[in-house]
């Protein structure tokens, strides 16, 4: 069984205005993407993945 939560937002008007231009400016982003021609998307060269214990942290040790 899945339960589901619906939640609603109150944002003051600077948090309203700040997501809106956010969202704004993820709408143009997209618009301009979907709009670029396939031959202007390069192929994209990946390197080799780190080792995978470089990435494990001892506990209790800084991260950032």
């Amino acid at each position: 069984m899945q339960l589901t939560y619906r939640f609603r937002l109150y944002p003051s008007r600077a948090q309203e205005q700040k997501l809106l231009a956010t969202l704004d400016s993820c709408r143009w982003l997209y618009n301009h993407e979907i709009g670029r021609e396939p031959a202007e998307f390069a192929p994209v060269e990946i390197g080799p993945l780190p080792a995978r214990a470089s990435l494990i942290v001892e506990a209790g040790s800084p991260v950032l």
